[in-house]
């Protein structure tokens, strides 16, 4: 009997300290691996032209260190970057830019990342080419070539906005405002005040694209009085005008003043110095009686009348 109650005892034993193995082996208690890193990551744009901007932004978990890289390689994103945030990236190829985001932690590793389709880039106008002759005479029309370029100064043959014309001579006879034909447009134009004058073209939308011809030297052969305002409509008052234009001759040193076939009415005096000449392109006989020449062929006719009569 005593035999027997010492065997059971060690059989207790035995399977107790197999019992201590068991859970030991299941690992009971013990510390769960840390979850590795996310990466969520978008771009502002999916498709863009190149030479665009568009803005990535990522937000990281469980992330200490991020390493920035894209395929094909693009120079502002590559390296160390912090583990949330955003960047403005412009792409320097066409194609589609995969832009990715490798970040480490103490779980391990983790990439996320965006793509963005970039298509070539539309040709845009930044200037305007102004070019006329660099000699002309007062008052005489000559041919103003105006072209659309882009930073290469390539033309621009998709520009479809509208030019203003401006110029450093007051009395100028400038195009109306006017558009391009396949980024080119060749316009009429004529000048009044003697010495170096400037034609500039500005878009009339956006006022920084603009453009400037080189200095174009104005002779004093003639003035012509619609140039300084003259309308020559028997009923407007002219005498402004047309001493406007004489004394822009005197300055010069001297000119002809440039009646067109029309009736000039003059209030006061005018006043001619020395060297001015005033002239018509064609001499006729006076008509009086009101005939308008824009409308009726007949001989061309210079008159000049002022309150006290004829000049």
């Amino acid at each position: 009997m005593a035999g027997d109650n010492m065997l059971k005892a060690s059989l207790v034993i035995v399977v107790f300290v197999s019992s201590l193995g068991f859970l030991g082996a299941c690992g009971g208690g013990g510390t769960p691996p840390p979850d590795g890193p996310t990466i969520s990551m978008t771009a502002s744009l999916n498709s863009i032209s190149l030479g665009q901007t568009l803005t990535l932004t990522w937000l990281t978990t469980n992330a200490t260190s991020c390493i920035a890289s894209a395929d094909p390689a693009e120079n502002d994103w590559s390296g160390n970057h912090s583990t949330s945030g955003s960047q403005s990236v412009t792409p320097s190829s066409t194609g589609t830019i995969n832009y990715s985001l490798t970040c480490t932690g103490a779980g391990g590793n983790g990439t996320g990342g965006a793509s963005v389709a970039v298509a070539a880039a539309t040709a845009k106008a930044t200037h305007f080419m102004v070019t006329g002759p660099a000699n002309v005479d007062s008052g005489i029309r000559f041919s103003l070539t105006v072209s659309a370029l882009d930073s290469f100064n390539n033309t621009v043959t998709t520009y479809s906005g509208t030019i203003h014309f401006t110029s450093t001579d007051p009395h100028a006879q400038l195009p109306p405002d006017s558009t391009l034909a396949s980024g080119t447009g060749v316009f009429s134009a004529a000048l009044a005040i003697p010495g170096g004058q400037q034609i500039t073209g500005s878009d009339t939308a956006t006022t920084s694209l603009t453009g400037t011809s080189g200095s174009i030297n104005v002779g004093t052969q003639s003035f012509p009085v619609e140039l300084f305002g003259a309308k020559g409509d028997g009923q407007t008052d002219d005498a402004a005008a047309v001493q406007g234009a004489i004394d822009a001759a005197g300055r010069a040193g001297g000119g002809s003043v440039l009646f067109r076939v029309a009736r000039y009415f003059t209030t006061g005096t005018l006043q001619v110095p020395t060297g001015v000449v005033l002239c018509g392109t064609v001499e006729g006989p006076f008509d009086v009686a009101g005939v308008n020449p824009a409308t009726v062929a007949i001989a061309p006719t210079l008159l000049i009348t002022n309150s006290s009569g004829t000049l």
